[in-house]
């Protein structure tokens, strides 16, 4: 799998590409800080937020602008980890560089991820938000949502839903 940039203009697009077809697409607008994830018929607009002391953490908000998780920050300059957190559950986002440079996504405490694809070409984006770029973090965070989305719609993992189904009595409110 691999992750490639059709950036144009003031809008990145990034294709998840496995096998010469692509499974999804995200368009990340820096001026509005928002993500938008397409896969198959489901399409969804997320946004990123940069929070916390130094900004060490993203918010990441459903278009209701409802907190689904954050994006920690390992602490320290040059950390290829951060934790990513969804509905209670945590998974270990590591990037392995290299000729073959790679970003893969663990449950937490486990040894095989669930999901790992090439981010050559891109790779500054993931290596900028280490060092504190704050624009750099954001859109790396969307990627993280996006491959995590491409996983619990694919059905590739058991990633609990990104967002709770509403319920009528929600609704009503």
């Amino acid at each position: 799998m691999q992750l490639i940039s059709t950036t144009s203009h003031s809008l990145h697009e990034f294709h998840l590409v496995d096998n010469h077809n692509i499974k999804e697409v995200l368009r990340y607008n820096p001026q509005q800080q928002s993500a938008r994830i397409s896969y198959g018929d489901y399409k969804r607009v997320f946004f990123v937020e940069q929070t916390g002391f130094w900004n060490s953490h993203i918010r990441l908000k459903n278009e209701y602008g409802l907190t689904i998780g954050t994006l920690f920050f390992e602490k320290g300059h040059n950390n290829p980890e951060c934790l990513l957190e969804i509905d209670g559950s945590k998974y270990q986002c590591i990037y392995h560089s290299g000729p073959e440079a790679e970003l893969a996504i663990y449950e937490q405490n486990s040894l095989r991820p669930l999901i790992a694809c090439g981010v050559q070409g891109i790779d500054w984006i993931v290596t900028q938000s280490f060092i504190r770029k704050e624009p750099a973090r954001r859109e790396y965070a969307s990627l993280l949502l996006g491959l995590c989305w491409y996983l619990h719609l694919s059905g590739a993992s058991q990633i609990k839903p990104l967002v709770p189904e509403p319920q009528l009595e929600d609704l009503m409110a």
